[in-house]
């Protein structure tokens, strides 16, 4: 049948099949829980609910006997501990039983309740879901965490009552899953239901252990209570103050204990009649359930349903708590993330406060860019090497010690990477600074160089133009035209540079990166650009965060300003008020001459530039 709900579920994702044949495989799962055959509620090989195929038989069944009520009855116990044959005794049930891995999963069954006892018990039929063995040695110890914990928390949700099997009377079997439970109950805050446990203790060889075991189940329950109220404290639950606000159990009257089922050694022992009897005992305490609980309303085969896929939605959110072997266990790993948080964030202000001192030195030219590196790490050096003491001491000292050195190696691998990653970025800051801080000035020496060129030109010029009346218009194209000649001389000497094939870079970088993948050098060479092109726009405007980014290639920006410059002057694009100083100004201020007077006869210098080499002198002196 786990084939047919999967060939189910998957024909609903395909449109063409909705509606055809595979539409009746639920009525198939209704006429086995009828006929009394047990129908797969988990996947025990992937720990999975196929939440759609169980609705569409829950639904189905709903269509055949109607929304009726249901008492949902579900076991958990240790693998080989006697569940299934619990079961069976109980309701003449044939769950498979033997002393290996013999359930897979969960299994559900339907009994209906004889007519002539629904009204007494309030009920009309009874849910059993019977699980596979906890603690399965065929499965590693990581797989067997989290796929013990999901399990058990799923059937006690799930359960109106769930029988909690043990082996003997010791009660520490379940102890850790029983908190992981209640730790995933408080978490799971959109499920609103406390469901109820029984404790059966098999294979018990005296009589009077209900009373020899006293002080034992009261420390089982003081345990289980301050375990509760420390995880409701820490989940930000009000009004948890013991383990029976989560999962009500009594310890006088929920709290079972059996014979074994055979007297003597197998295969010839024969049945156990107390067994039987002690089976009969927990029976009626189950089926009467709504005599020993105040108000209890048992579900309707609808709320079941709705109880089942809320419950799993919100397991498949909570994957974090499962992977814990207890709730103690979980609280030691949070209080270790809270603690590298602290480490962590006293490195990263370390790294700030080092980088900023460092920015500062290179900026006043004290510190060279082959000294970077060298200084970056002994600065690093300072914090990080304290707080690696700090950690080594808190794995050796801390009360839970033996808990926390499964996690040493992970944590340390963590904060190594932390600080190689802080470096790297640091190191690559101040790349980039030295880049920019040469590129500046070699700008800066070009800068001068250009503006005495042309200044020497523009002097050049005005000496020609002295002895010419011009107007402004006239003086305007002059400029324009040394303005033209002076950026085509300029420009001759740059590099125009060799384009950039960017095609092969990035099929060395794409090989690289998958070069796992079958055929992918035959891909990356048949077009892919053209593929990954088709698929692709990218827009203007969804690059506005690098638009404003700093500038490393200086040389690029220089080469193409100058295209751009020469290009615009060429179609007569340019504005030269907004570019320069106006040509008429400049002409007027080196036409304007010397104005130096003679200290004698105070005539003016005839010379026409202001500043210019040589002596001062006059055509003709002036007489006293």
């Amino acid at each position: 049948m786990r084939e047919v709900s999967q060939l189910y579920e998957a024909s609903r994702h395909n449109e063409a099949s909705r509606h055809n044949e595979y539409s009746t495989l639920p009525k198939i799962g209704v006429k086995m829980l009828i006929s009394g055959y047990p129908l797969e509620i988990m996947d025990g090989d992937a720990a999975h609910v196929p939440l759609e195929w169980i609705n569409a038989v829950l639904d189905e069944l709903i269509k055949t006997l109607g929304d009726q009520k249901v008492f949902v009855l579900s076991i958990l116990g240790l693998q080989s501990s006697g569940k299934s044959t619990l079961l069976n005794t109980m309701f003449g049930l044939q769950f498979a039983g033997s002393a290996e891995r013999c359930t897979h999963g969960a299994f559900m069954q339907l009994i209906e309740v004889d007519s002539s006892i629904r009204n007494y018990l309030g009920y009309d039929f009874v849910l059993v879901v019977d699980t596979e063995g906890l603690r399965s040695p065929e499965l590693s110890t990581k797989i067997t965490l989290n796929h013990d914990n999901e399990l058990a928390t799923f059937i006690i949700g799930i359960g109106d009552v769930t029988v909690i099997n043990f082996m003997s009377e010791n009660l520490s079997e379940m102890h850790d899953i029983l908190q992981i439970c209640v730790h995933a109950f408080l978490r799971m805050k959109q499920v609103k239901f406390t469901p109820s446990c029984i404790f059966v203790h098999q294979n018990v060889a005296e009589s009077s252990a209900r009373d020899t075991n006293i002080e034992g189940r009261r420390r089982f329950l003081e345990k289980m209570d301050e375990m509760a109220e420390m995880t409701a404290k820490e989940e930000n639950v009000d009004d948890i103050t013991c383990f029976s606000d989560v999962i009500h159990f009594d310890i006088e009257t929920q709290v079972f204990y059996f014979k074994g089922l055979l007297e003597g050694d197998p295969p010839m022992a024969p049945i156990n009649p107390s067994y039987s009897q002690n089976v009969q005992e927990l029976k009626t305490k189950l089926l009467t359930i709504a005599k020993w609980q105040d108000r209890y309303k048992f579900p309707l085969l609808s709320q079941f349903k709705s109880r089942v896929s809320d419950l799993w939605s919100a397991l498949l959110q909570e994957n974090f708590v499962f992977s814990f072997k207890n709730t103690v266990e979980m609280m030691v790993y949070s209080s270790l993330e809270h603690k590298f948080g602290v480490w962590s964030l006293a490195l990263r202000k370390h790294s700030l406060a080092s980088q900023t001192k460092l920015e500062n030195e290179i900026a006043s030219n004290l510190i060279q860019e082959k000294d970077v590196t060298f200084l970056l790490t002994e600065e690093f050096g300072k914090v990080y090497n304290p707080l690696i003491s700090e950690i080594d001491k808190y794995f050796t000292e801390d009360k839970n010690k033996d808990t926390l050195i499964k996690w040493k190696a992970n944590i340390c691998t963590r904060f190594e990477s932390l600080k190689s990653e802080l470096i790297e970025d640091i190191l690559q800051r101040f790349k980039d600074l030295f880049t920019a801080k040469y590129t500046r000035s070699e700008l800066d020496e070009k800068k001068v160089k250009y503006m005495d060129q042309l200044t020497k030109q523009c002097k050049n010029l005005a000496s020609e133009l002295k002895t010419e009346y011009m107007t402004d218009d006239q003086m305007r194209k002059e400029f324009d035209m040394l303005w033209v000649k002076w950026t085509a001389e300029v420009m001759k000497y740059q590099s125009t540079g060799k384009p950039v094939d960017v095609k092969p870079n990035v099929e060395k970088v794409l090989l690289s990166q998958f070069k796992k993948h079958p055929n992918i050098s035959d891909k990356v060479k048949d077009g892919l650009f053209r593929k990954v092109g088709g698929h692709i726009v990218i827009k203007t405007d969804e690059l506005c965060s690098i638009q404003t980014e700093d500038i490393t290639d200086w040389q690029f920006l220089k080469d193409t300003m100058a295209r751009s410059l020469e290009d615009i002057i060429k179609n007569k694009m340019v504005d030269m008020e907004a570019m320069r100083e106006k040509p008429t100004a400049m002409l007027c201020q080196q036409l304007q001459g010397c104005w130096e007077q003679c200290p004698f006869c105070k005539a003016i210098c005839t010379h026409s530039i202001p500043n210019h080499d040589g002596k001062h002198s006059v055509r003709i002196h002036r007489s006293n």
